[in-house]
């Protein structure tokens, strides 16, 4: 469906690589702008879930698709996610995003909220002088000031802070990760982490120590990998049927 193609395509590319590179556990995490996602193959099978809800949370019931979807878990954590204390004085990372315009405030076009990539950006984990393939001139003269002023709220460092975001941020995905393995079972040191997307790669050695997963592959050309694995998908098709029926004994066995 065209309901989260994108990220089904990243699935389905993980498990082509692993053919090709004899990798049949994987589990996935494609880190965009805004999210953050995670799924799971088995013995080189991509999971299906057949009681899919989309923007499901902890506050949104979410919607029910009722097609047989990949599995995927997503959560509000990316590169431009946004770093923010509540009132009792909690740092937190998401789900709120900067987006592309104005974006992470070293983007230099006027944003003023320090994002996950900032904070990657003011702990070396993002060359400056080479920001993103040095099409973009880092703004470290805003982004310093902006994270200064965040940072005397919580009574840290600058590079404190930066830490603190990246921590908080590795730990939102932690919890995404156990979702699709240590909450249905498996073992995240039976598997390989395939990293993908613009900021899988950036946090992806961090997430599978915390988790013991002992490989971490990042594709070449991360960034385009789910491009990549939908043109190297088959064409699959599902047909549903509808059946309405009143509720009684016979229309149980028919269920059933």
């Amino acid at each position: 469906t065209m309901i989260e193609s994108g990220p089904t395509s990243g699935v389905l590319g993980a498990a082509e690589l692993g053919k090709l590179i004899n990798q049949k556990n994987i589990i996935t995490l494609d880190v965009g702008g805004t999210t953050a996602k995670c799924s799971l193959i088995e013995n080189g099978n991509v999971k299906i879930n057949t009681n899919y809800w989309i923007e499901k949370n902890r506050l949104s019931a979410g919607y029910p698709v009722m097609l047989p979807v990949v599995d995927i878990v997503e959560i509000g954590n990316g590169g431009g996610s946004i770093a923010w204390v509540d009132d009792y004085n909690k740092l937190h990372v998401g789900p709120q995003s900067a987006g592309a315009d104005p974006g992470p405030v070293s983007y230099g076009k006027g944003g003023t909220s320090i994002t996950t990539t900032d904070a990657n950006l003011i702990a070396n984990r993002i060359n400056q002088k080479f920001f993103c393939g040095g099409e973009i001139k880092a703004d470290m003269e805003s982004v310093n000031k902006n994270i200064e002023s965040f940072a005397q709220k919580l009574k840290f460092s600058i590079a404190e802070t930066a830490r603190g975001i990246i921590r908080i941020a590795n730990n939102n995905m932690i919890n995404a990760l156990k979702l699709v393995s240590v909450n249905k079972g498996y073992d995240p040191r039976e598997f390989t982490l395939v990293a993908f997307g613009g900021g899988g790669g950036m946090h992806a050695t961090s997430l599978a120590k915390e988790l013991n997963i002992p490989k971490v592959i990042i594709p070449v050309n991360s960034s385009v990998f789910s491009a990549w694995g939908m043109l190297m998908s088959d064409l699959r098709r599902d047909y549903i049927l509808t059946k309405l029926t009143t509720m009684n004994e016979d229309a149980t066995e028919v269920l059933n």
